[in-house]
């Protein structure tokens, strides 16, 4: 089972030939990541001004222009040494 790159809400831009109708740019959104087929991780995407929802393979998806929005998160670190949990608020009864 392969790593997928994108996640849900992740903005793609498709390859030239895969689903080119008329004016679209091409670009969609990721609104699922479906279970990988023959080895290729499938996404369910959302075009601009569509109400439908398109299956692609992880082939189809240039990846020059995709934004990949996971990856991109602005989350600050926990300084070096320090723990997730707040000592100073848990509350034990007596």
């Amino acid at each position: 089972m392969s790593k997928h790159r994108y996640d849900a809400g992740d903005v793609v831009v498709l390859k030239s030939g895969a689903f080119r109708f008329g004016e679209t740019n091409g670009s969609c959104r990721i609104v699922a990541v479906l279970p990988d087929a023959y080895g290729l991780t499938q996404y369910r995407v959302q075009f601009d001004g569509e109400n439908c929802e398109r299956r692609i393979t992880h082939g189809d998806i240039s990846h020059e222009g995709s934004v990949d929005v996971s990856k991109t998160s602005t989350a600050t670190p926990l300084p070096s040494g320090s723990s997730w949990i707040n000592v100073n608020t848990i509350k034990i009864k007596k």
